[in-house]
């Protein structure tokens, strides 16, 4: 009886999985005696070996193979001239060492049967072509979801300065209202004091024709100090110099922002 017999006796025994325990993983090359038993003639069609190491040791099952092993796909039609490239194919040309490479395989036969899904044969395993596939497919698409979410950080950090670049306009623009308003307000108030003056001068005149007494007395303390409130409220009376600028809330920088929100981007 050949190891692939007795291996299959063995399994169908067990209901189709043992464990082979061994002192030590080098006492016996299990992956390579199940890599050749899944090239024997002896194994049906129908099954497939798996193995792979346990905690308990090597762990060997025979299971039924897929139906779509068996499948046979009809032909997908399509354009003969592709005008729009797909975002997939569009990453694996910015990654090329994404793109797979063609795979030469020998014909199939009873003596060459597909390797088994998640099967590590001999010393350096090879696993088959679908899961590879599927290691490139699910690698794509990870790299297009990062690619997505960098560039959504992008553009988030974009959106980031040109708020940062509004607001500190805005500032600038705040801050000259500002000063122009104060230089409008002082303006007003000089004008205001100039009257002021005109009129303590004009008012001055028939005091000065009044008599000595009480009246007079009177009417000279009130010119004295509406002649110095005019000159208090003067504005030319005092140094000039730049106002302080206050800080600026939310809702005073809002005139300034157009579209912008003050409290973020």
């Amino acid at each position: 009886m050949t190891f692939t017999e007795q291996l299959l006796q063995e399994l169908a025994d067990a209901g189709g999985r043992i464990v082979k325990t061994t002192t030590g993983r080098d006492s016996m090359n299990w992956p390579s005696r199940i890599a050749a038993a899944r090239r024997s003639i002896k194994l049906p069609k129908t099954k497939e070996l798996h193995g792979g190491w346990c905690r308990d040791g090597y762990e060997i099952k025979l299971v039924d193979t897929p139906a779509w092993r068996f499948a046979v796909l009809a032909p997908v039609p399509g354009p003969s001239r592709l005008t729009r490239q797909h975002s997939v194919e569009a990453l694996l040309d910015q990654n090329p060492p994404l793109r797979p490479h063609p795979v030469r395989t020998p014909p199939l036969g009873p003596e060459r049967r597909p390797a088994a899904p998640g099967e590590r044969m001999g010393r350096h395993p090879r696993p088959p072509l679908e899961e590879q596939l599927a290691e490139i497919t699910q690698e794509v698409t990870l790299r297009g979801e990062a690619a997505e979410r960098q560039e959504e950080l992008e553009a988030a950090r974009q959106k980031r300065l040109r708020w940062q670049a509004a607001m500190e306009k805005a500032r600038v623009q705040y801050a000259e209202t500002y000063r122009v308003r104060h230089f409008e307000a002082q303006e007003a108030a000089w004008r205001h004091a100039t009257r002021l003056t005109e009129y303590v001068t004009a008012a001055r005149t028939p005091i000065e024709t009044m008599p000595p007494g009480r009246t007079r007395t009177e009417a000279e303390a009130w010119i004295n100090w509406a002649e110095a409130t005019a000159e208090r409220l003067d504005p030319l009376n005092t140094p000039r110099r730049m106002p302080i600028i206050p800080e600026p809330q939310a809702n005073d920088l809002k005139p300034f922002l157009g579209h912008w929100n003050p409290y973020g981007p």
